[in-house]
């Protein structure tokens, strides 16, 4: 060391703690995990601003989310038959579109002769039985 360098100053424990924070933020790990908690964060966001504007009370109102799934679940919950604009009730089960979502039975074609292919509609979906 000559006589006009002056030493380095050692960091303060204030400044060595801050370093540590710095490279913690901006590791990888640290970032991509915040960028993979991102949509949950939306959901949960979004789903309570859902269940407080609904016009159905919470535990209604959750109960119709979760016939959105399927008309298994809608019979579940005790939401089915649902008609249009009533808890239970999403266009998605109404297989028919006579504004009546989950009816009971399977939508069968008999109008087809013994021996050729008949269609169902189950939820909207349309399948041919050989």
């Amino acid at each position: 060391m000559t006589a006009t360098e002056t030493p380095k100053p050692r960091p303060t424990r204030r400044q060595r703690r801050a370093d540590r924070e710095r490279a913690k933020v901006l590791s990888l790990h640290f970032i991509l995990t915040r960028i993979l908690l991102l949509p949950l964060v939306v959901l949960s966001i979004s789903l309570s601003i859902y269940i407080r504007t609904s016009p159905f009370p919470m535990q209604v109102t959750i109960a119709h989310l979760m016939s959105m799934s399927g008309c298994r679940m809608t019979q579940h919950l005790g939401l089915a038959p649902a008609v249009k604009g009533a808890p239970g009730y999403h266009a998605r089960n109404d297989a028919n579109g006579n504004g009546v979502a989950c009816e009971t039975g399977v939508f069968v074609d008999t109008a087809q002769p013994a021996g050729s292919q008949s269609t169902r509609s189950v939820s909207g979906a349309k399948f041919v039985r050989p």
